[in-house]
Formats: C-alpha cells, structure tokens, sequence
C-alpha cells in the first residue's frame, strides 16, 4: 500500500541522528503529523478533483432511444474476421444403386 510508505521512512528517518526535528520522540510525533496532514490534503483533493470528473452531466443523461441511434452498414466483404470457420454442411444426396438397370440398354 503505498499510503503506508511515508510512515515507514519517517520511523526510518527518525533513528537517524541527523534527522530534522530533534530527538526521536519529537521527530516521530512531528513526521507523523507532517504525513497526517499531507494524506488528509491529498484525500481532499482527489476528493474533489474524482467527483468533478464523475458528476453527471448538467445538461441531462445520455439516455437515447433505440430508434435514434444511427446504424451503420458494414460493406460485405468475405475478410478473415467475416468467414465462418466451419464450412456449411453439404446436403445429403441419395445413395445411387449400382444393381439397377439403366433404360435404354
């Protein structure tokens, strides 16, 4: 989760004797609350920025009967994505009996 990341480097960041806010107990408490309020800032502009995108249009929906929409012909052209992968099965014919005689012989 990367929410998480910030909190791990501040602890990090804190057992460092150089670190930027004094000794530990300062530093965690203040790093804590520099990541706090930088997530809640974060929140609320993703908050606003997200609902903005997602609202729905002020002009109404985008609900359009069946009959309005255009239809579009597709050209009949036999291209690989309109042949059909089984051909069609052939009709049956009738068995021919050898055995018969022919007229007229």
């Amino acid at each position: 989760n990367i929410g998480n990341v910030p909190l791990v480097l501040i602890a990090a960041l804190c057992r460092d004797k150089s670190n930027p806010f004094g000794d530990y107990e300062k530093c965690s408490q203040d790093g804590n609350a520099y990541i706090s309020f930088g997530q809640w800032v974060g929140a609320i502009v993703l908050y606003t920025y997200v609902f903005q995108m997602l609202a729905p249009p002020s002009g109404g929906t985008f609900d359009i009967e069946d009959g309005d929409l255009p239809i579009k012909s597709n050209p009949v052209i036999n291209t690989a994505e309109q042949v059909p992968l089984l051909a069609p099965p052939e009709p049956e014919r009738e068995p021919v009996d050898s055995n018969t005689s022919k007229p007229g012989k």
